[in-house]
């Protein structure tokens, strides 16, 4: 199991193992590099801890814990969860504030506790065979202990990477393997296993806090990301608002200095300018990576590999690297756009506000209900319009309701109940499902891929639990997004990050396809077995569509396409080739 995700910590390899458990650890040194190793015990052996990720709290946990009597061995963060379980038991997981993945084994008890942090930006898996418990923080892992008699595909993710893009629930790409939900528990004692959550998301509130707190909020979760790091710390750079508010209050903590890094695609949109002038305000010292797409599409077997999944959206791999050549650890701005509000301007945002819109007349919704019945292409949408879960799975999946697999709308239903209008229920929506199980489980398995460690300050607990039950009314325009951001940075970034249009790290799907990606699917997807069997329902369609001539229109079906040939290649190392010890495919 270690050896199939060393890649995770390279530092340090640790194990404790006793008659009913074994616990490991593939360590990247981070806090306390010499004296942190894991698992971590308390002084009197009784807990057990392996850790991945950071409690970015843990000096003051330390400094209460030992007032009440707590002795340490060290100043690791690892070791701080252990006396605080001993101290607080369960209780103690709404101390903690961090990013993280944890075990705590209890020899006295014979209890095993796992959990993880309260928005999901490190990921835990787990499988329950034969009377075992296997854990890890990748699910190749849980492969190599072999303990599954049989691993096969989840069709449930199959559809919803499809039509989606994403998963929408705490899954894995296996059947038989789970992910812990964000802000969970799972524990087992006496063979029986039972799970909840520890932590929920704010409640809707009737006004916004001052601008000042929200400035000093911003900059003290940046500043304790920025100093909880007892190596080089690095910084990914835009030139947008997310990453230009980190930058700028980070510049200047480290006392190495700050590395930034850039990446574009060669492309119009490329962000290259923009990045370069926020680098020279805060005098960071700046690194730029351009990508073709060729380079991506040689290295996409390489990316599935670590991703255990085929998605569009792993070309972070080339800025992680770079980063990595430098540091174990890197600062982001993801999370901005779903604390702050940041989407107006986008394509499913301006369709969300036109189906907000019509849906306040009633007549309109009536006339929707015959939608069923009428034999138009309109019509199949139009039926969208009866609920709000129906027009938002048809706005992120560019599909009619009757196309989509039933598990999509029933994934996301929950986040749709309460307070708020059609817009701040889809915001809600995406920081429970887009944020956690797409963009963070991406950059954590780009990142690890190097060993780097990516920190996402924007997503501290403090300004979560400060921003998230905020009225949308205060944090977005028609038109502008991240109001109460823009004015909270208002004098301390350049103009040109608030008048900056949006676009971060991301490719031209239809570019890419005129160039590599096109090629590689041609070769390979008409002729695929595995796809007639685990992409039954889209597969002849996707073939039909890209056999065309080239058109932007169909950029939707070139990214399924594109996701297609992804899961040819992720079949072909997981389900296929099972048996061999996981490893990297070879370029």
């Amino acid at each position: 199991m270690l050896d199939a995700i060393r890649h995770r910590g390279p530092d340090e390899t640790g194990t404790y193992v006793d008659d009913d458990i074994a616990l490991g650890c593939d360590r990247l040194a981070i806090v306390d590099v010499q004296g942190g190793a894991q698992p971590a015990t308390t002084e009197d052996c009784n807990v057990w801890v392996v850790l991945n990720g950071e409690i970015y709290n843990h000096r003051e946990l330390r400094a209460t814990l030992q007032q009440m009597g707590h002795r340490f061995s060290s100043l690791s963060d690892t070791e701080v969860i252990g006396h605080a379980y001993e101290q607080w038991g369960e209780r103690m997981l709404g101390k903690l504030e961090g990013m993280f993945a944890f075990s705590v084994w209890d020899t006295t008890k014979r209890m095993l506790m796992l959990a993880r942090d309260r928005v999901g930006i490190k990921p835990l898996y787990y499988t329950c065979a034969n009377l075992d418990l296997a854990f890890s923080s990748e699910a190749k892992a849980i492969l190599a202990a072999d303990v599954l008699d049989v691993v096969t595909v989840n069709p449930v993710a199959v559809e919803q990477l499809l039509e989606v893009g994403y998963l929408l629930s705490s899954m894995s790409m296996f059947k038989e393997i789970k992910q812990l939900p964000p802000a969970s528990f799972l524990k087992l004692s006496n063979g029986l296993i039972t799970t909840g959550a520890y932590w929920k998301t704010a409640g809707h509130r009737d006004d916004h806090p001052a601008i000042e707190e929200i400035r000093n909020a911003l900059r003290s979760s940046v500043l304790r990301q920025t100093e909880t790091s007892d190596v080089p710390v690095a910084a990914f750079l835009s030139g947008g608002l997310d990453t230009s508010t980190v930058v700028a209050f980070a510049s200047k903590v480290r006392p190495e200095g700050l590395r930034t890094f850039c990446m574009g695609f060669g492309e119009h949109t490329d962000e290259f300018k923009d990045a370069r002038a926020v680098a020279e305000l805060f005098g960071t010292d700046h690194h730029e990576i351009l990508i073709d797409s060729s380079q991506g599409m040689k290295l996409l077997p390489r990316m599935i590999w670590h991703s255990e999944m085929p998605k569009v959206n792993l070309y972070s791999w080339f800025v992680n690297e770079a980063a990595s050549k430098f540091s174990k650890v890197c600062l982001s701005g993801l999370g901005g756009d779903e604390i702050f509000c940041g989407y107006p301007t986008s394509a499913r945002f301006r369709r969300a506000r036109q189906v907000s819109n019509i849906m306040r007349f009633s007549p309109l919704n009536r006339l929707a209900a015959f939608a069923r019945v009428l034999p138009t292409e309109k019509a199949r949408y139009a039926q969208a319009l009866n609920s709000e879960v129906e027009s938002y799975c048809t706005i992120i999946t560019g599909f009619p309701p009757p196309d989509l697999d039933p598990t999509i709308p029933e994934s996301i239903k929950e986040h749709f109940q309460g307070k708020g209008d059609f817009v701040e229920k889809i915001v809600r929506c995406e920081f429970h499902t887009k944020l956690p199980h797409d963009y963070l489980l991406v950059e954590d398995a780009m990142s690890m891929a190097h060993s780097l460690e990516v920190r996402v300050p924007l997503l501290d607990d403090s300004l979560v639990g400060l921003m998230l039950g905020v009225p949308i009314k205060y944090q977005m325009t028609s038109d502008t997004g991240k109001l109460l951001l823009r004015s909270a940075m208002k004098g301390i970034l350049p103009e040109s990050c608030f008048a900056k249009p949006k676009w971060g790290f991301s490719v031209d799907v239809y570019s890419w396809w005129k160039g590599a990606l096109g090629e590689y699917a041609m070769k390979y997807l008409p002729e695929s077995k595995t796809l007639t069997q685990i992409a039954a329902r889209w597969y002849p369609k996707v073939l039909e569509k890209i056999q065309l001539p080239p058109d932007p229109s169909r950029t939707r079906w070139y990214a399924m396409a594109w996701t297609m040939l992804g899961l040819e290649y992720w079949n072909r190392m997981f389900i296929e080739e099972r048996g061999k010890q996981p490893s990297c495919p070879d370029l």
